[in-house]
């Protein structure tokens, strides 16, 4: 029985036989070629390099014997312009004491990301967590390259050279939620809803960015005639979801709700609204930001939504939409630039708004280390002198690459190539691969 004939499926009809016709099942397995190769090897590069240049001194002294991380961390840190959070909570969140998270310690993130730091808080001392800690993260990115390979050969690639990797990759814990998106994305792409559902919840749990894949793959489903598939696809997300987050809200509501109220109290930092609304700032007005950022996403979501329903690229329509979200948010920490580099390439933006976003990405790691590691000293980074105007002008050159972005997804969704819209060289969103012969 070939997939077309299993319960649940496309009915067949004169936009199945397009799709039959122009979307060509993949083949198991391909080489990875000169550019594959090239591109894992500039990958791992980065990471290696990321790794060892975020290890501070006293580790480096002391090793293995080291049994705390000392205060000097973030005056080390970030005039080197190498602070991760991940040894910074080491030491803030006293996770060498093995508190339980959310039952005893306060986290402010996902649950399936506090419960990780506690796993690797086992592991004896700084330098060990640290290991332990980026090879995991490693393991992801490695994971999601081969991955992106797959459902993305336009872009991977670009995604896999970046220079982001080099600043962002073991910043946060981003590449666990990275890694759990692209698997969604991986599994959609495949035909199986229920696992491409669960792996979207994972991400959900770890870092929620992935929630806004999911009304986009459910319309898209939805939009096929597989209503009941659309249904299994939403459960599978929620489910995880529920599980997960059920027992700590259930243990001790106050700690596990920290991520969302930390979240909400959030000021408004010195990000686009600053340039729209240059004293809103002073006047606090974040429930302000917050109801103009809902409502610009808002319509830019349900524009994006209804082309899904039409037969864009779900893919596509997400990537537009949580370029939109980063834009407006209140908030832009630098290492969301990884985010918006992996929808883009998802999505198979141009080349040119994935070299943008890394542009951003790199002026937005220079001043922000600029300011916290050398304001109070007069002095960016390679010893520009520092000044507020210098700063908004970097700052300004984020959001002209992110407005760039935004261009190439809002024409990647409403400018289709002529044929059938999942015909995309690779495994496209639920192709209709042909009968196998006799």
């Amino acid at each position: 029985m070939t997939r077309s004939d299993e319960p649940g499926s496309r009915p067949a009809g004169p936009a199945a036989a397009r799709g039959a016709a122009t979307a060509a099942t993949p083949p198991p397995s391909r080489p990875l070629g000169a550019l594959g190769w090239l591109s894992l090897a500039g990958l791992s590069g980065w990471l290696i390099w990321a790794a060892l240049r975020m290890i501070p001194p006293q580790l480096w002294h002391q090793g293995f014997h080291a049994q705390r991380l000392a205060a000097s961390y973030s005056t080390w840190s970030m005039p080197s312009m190498a602070y991760s959070d991940v040894l910074w909570l080491y030491r803030t969140h006293v996770l060498y004491l093995h508190l339980l998270p959310y039952l005893v310690n306060r986290i402010e993130y996902p649950v399936l990301m506090g419960w990780f730091m506690y796993v690797m808080s086992w592991l004896p001392g700084p330098l060990a967590y640290w290991i332990g800690t980026v090879a995991v993260l490693a393991a992801c990115a490695i994971a999601t390259f081969f991955m992106l390979r797959r459902i993305a050969p336009r872009t991977y690639w670009a995604w896999a050279l970046s220079p982001l990797w080099l600043p962002y990759a073991f910043l946060n814990w981003d590449l666990l939620g990275i890694a759990a998106l692209v698997a969604a994305w991986w599994c959609f792409r495949r035909e199986r809803w229920i696992w491409s559902g669960v792996w979207l919840g994972i991400g959900v749990a770890v870092k929620f960015f992935p929630i806004a894949m999911w009304p986009f793959m459910a319309a898209a489903l939805w939009a096929r005639g597989s209503r009941p598939e659309a249904w299994r696809f939403t459960w599978a997300t929620a489910i995880p979801v529920v599980v997960l987050n059920l027992p700590m809200a259930l243990a001790n509501f106050q700690n596990w709700s920290w991520f969302f109220t930390f979240n909400a109290g959030r000021p408004v930092g010195g990000d686009l609204w600053v340039f729209v609304l240059p004293t809103l700032s002073k006047l606090a007005s974040t429930l302000m930001v917050d109801g103009l950022s809902f409502v610009i996403l808002g319509v830019v979501a349900l524009l994006a939504l209804m082309a899904t329903l039409k037969g864009a690229d779900p893919a596509k329509a997400a990537a537009l939409a949580f370029v939109v979200w980063m834009v407006v948010n209140k908030v832009f920490s630098p290492q969301y630039m990884i985010w918006v580099l992996t929808m883009a390439s998802v999505a198979e933006w141009p080349i040119w708004s994935l070299v943008a976003i890394t542009l951003g990405g790199l002026s937005d790691w220079w001043n922000s280390f600029g300011v916290l590691g050398y304001g109070d000293r007069h002095a960016y980074p390679l010893f520009l002198p520092y000044s507020p105007a210098l700063y908004f002008r970097v700052m300004g050159f984020r959001y002209v690459t992110l407005f760039a972005a935004t261009v190439a997804g809002v024409l990647a969704v409403w400018r289709r190539p002529p044929g059938d819209p999942s015909a995309r060289g690779a495994e496209g969103p639920m192709q209709q691969p042909q009968a196998a012969g006799p």
